[in-house]
């Protein structure tokens, strides 16, 4: 994962909250950077990567909380990612 990529990612996570129903404007929009950033490296998101950045953001979490924070949100990041480089590749061909 390139390095801005992984930058986003921790930024993302370090900020997130586990209780999807009191999340900040601003969580999405730290999302979006990241997968944002993602796209533009074709950089892989799995789910060793959400554990990883969680666990060194969130030392005081538990299993519990990492693994549903990621079943919660790995299939939005492919989901997004999916979309962000359809548009890239839309971009690219219409110019």
């Amino acid at each position: 994962m390139n390095e801005r990529t992984r930058e986003k990612l921790r930024t993302w996570v370090a900020l997130a909250n586990p209780n999807p129903e009191s999340q900040h404007p601003l969580d999405n929009e730290r999302l979006f950077d990241f997968v944002y950033e993602a796209c533009q490296h074709d950089d892989e998101v799995d789910k060793t990567a959400l554990d990883n950045a969680l666990r060194e953001t969130h030392p005081d979490w538990d299993d519990n909380t990492i693994n549903d924070f990621i079943s919660r949100y790995l299939v939005k990041i492919e989901r997004l990612k999916d979309f962000g480089l359809f548009c890239l590749q839309r971009m690219n061909t219409q110019q």
